[in-house]
């Protein structure tokens, strides 16, 4: 058995294990409903786009009748503050959503520090039927937005759209592509570090040597890429392709079979430290529930995780060690 193979197996008796746990004894929903009810309030701390936070604040409140009130952060940003508060005792956030493999790291090391409720323990009803495969540790994933690249229709016919990644490394891409800048984003190291790990050194070196054009961000890439700056970008994800298209812009998501993606997890604080365990918990169960969660993902293009039939053929989970290959990818790929 070889290393990848033995790896894959450990995860899948793990996520079968956290499964087995979380629905061993789950608290029932009309108990968990009264005591959230009786707090009254929620406050979280979330990293996904500011739209999506909305969505689920307002639909939450709608529900059950209980105000929710959120401070949106980047992922490292959210990290640092939530540590701090927990450190000096003062935790402000009963629930964290927070973006990128790093997340599960994060909040496993955070259980054992006694500042978060490790979610599988929590005993919500909506564990009972919760895809196993997106329990972690100490979190659930409530999203998982695929990396693909995209197209300047006007500037591409459907011909030369890659089939693999390594397409892009053909004569006919040079002077042609945009790359964000991977030392900025966690999430975009995750993906390199993929493409590292399935492709080697050699085919980021390859993309460097087409001379892409260079951007902040995928926003940013994404909007040169919309104003004709170049004919493909690579990674971005169909949120940000939508805000686009939506306005006319000649942009084409094209998906690939071997891909990661931008994963979305929710964390709870120790109930010990939380203002409002029981409405933390409502929040979670409903984020967790078919019904929330496609709330979550009501975007158009986006599955939910009870949708994971539709991920890419060779979809793989971003790992939580890319940003130790930090220098190496932007070396490779030309930044920094």
């Amino acid at each position: 058995m070889n290393r990848r193979t033995y790896l894959r197996l450990a995860a899948t008796s793990l996520a079968a294990s956290l499964a087995t746990q979380a629905r061993a004894q789950t608290t029932p929903l009309d108990t968990l409903i009264r005591a959230a009810r009786a707090e009254g309030e929620l406050v979280f701390y979330a990293s996904p786009v500011e739209s999506v936070v909305r969505r689920i604040t307002d639909k939450f409140t709608a529900a059950y009748g209980i105000k929710a009130s959120f401070l949106r952060l980047t992922g490292g940003a959210l990290r640092t503050r939530f540590a701090t508060e927990a450190e000096s005792g003062n935790s402000a956030a009963d629930l964290v959503i927070m973006t990128g493999a790093l997340s599960s790291r994060y909040a496993s090391d955070a259980a054992a520090k006694g500042w978060v409720q490790r979610l599988p323990e929590a005993n919500l009803p909506a564990a009972a039927t919760f895809p196993a495969r997106f329990l972690t540790e100490s979190t659930a994933i409530l999203q998982t937005a695929p990396w693909l690249a995209v197209v300047n229709t006007e500037k591409t016919n459907p011909a030369e759209y890659p089939r693999d990644w390594t397409d892009l490394t053909a004569p006919s891409w040079r002077n042609r592509l945009i790359i964000p800048n991977p030392l900025t984003s966690e999430v975009h190291l995750e993906f390199w570090r993929v493409m590292l790990d399935q492709y080697g050194e050699g085919f980021l070196a390859a993309l460097r040597d087409q001379n892409p054009r260079h951007a902040d961000s995928g926003v940013p890439a994404a909007q040169a890429l919309a104003a004709g700056e170049g004919a493909l970008t690579l990674p971005n994800i169909v949120p940000v392709v939508q805000s686009l298209t939506a306005k006319g812009a000649p942009l084409k998501s094209v998906m690939l079979d071997l891909t990661t993606g931008v994963e979305q997890h929710v964390m709870l604080t120790a109930p010990n430290r939380s203002k409002h365990p029981n409405a933390a918990r409502l929040f979670a169960n409903w984020l967790m529930s078919p019904e929330g969660n496609k709330v979550f993902n009501d975007d158009p293009d986006q599955m939910t995780v009870y949708e994971s039939a539709k991920l890419p053929k060779r979809y793989v989970s971003p790992p939580a060690n890319a940003v130790e290959s930090r220098e190496k990818i932007g070396k490779l790929l030309g930044f920094g």
